[in-house]
């Protein structure tokens, strides 16, 4: 589970970063981004759209939670991020992992 410093948890930090974020898609996530001058936090949203069972959407929340806490060890500050998982991968912590990294290596010009 990620740090509470590392969260979003607001309604309104979710409309601001749909409404006024750059929308970057990278495998089975659509990334919205927003510089801000706080530690890197993440809010990920898995619609019943993406999977109707409960169970499921909790699962892929949690997995791309691990693996973002993994990646933020070593990022600097700055950027707030609402992940869209747009679909379920049939590995979601490969493919969770692989689109987080590449988003994380292009992040200064993807932010």
């Amino acid at each position: 589970m990620l740090k509470a410093i590392n969260r979003l948890k607001k309604e309104a930090d979710f409309q601001r970063l749909f409404e006024q974020g750059k929308k970057v898609k990278y495998g089975p996530l659509l990334l919205f981004s927003l510089p801000t001058e706080e530690p890197l936090r993440l809010g990920v949203v898995v619609s019943k759209k993406v999977n109707k069972k409960a169970v499921r959407r909790n699962y892929l929340r949690r997995i791309l939670q691990d693996v973002a806490r993994l990646l933020i060890a070593n990022q600097p500050t700055g950027v707030d991020v609402v992940a869209v998982v747009l679909y379920d991968p049939a590995d979601a912590h490969q493919e969770f992992l692989k689109a987080l990294q590449q988003w994380f290596k292009n992040w200064p010009s993807a932010s």
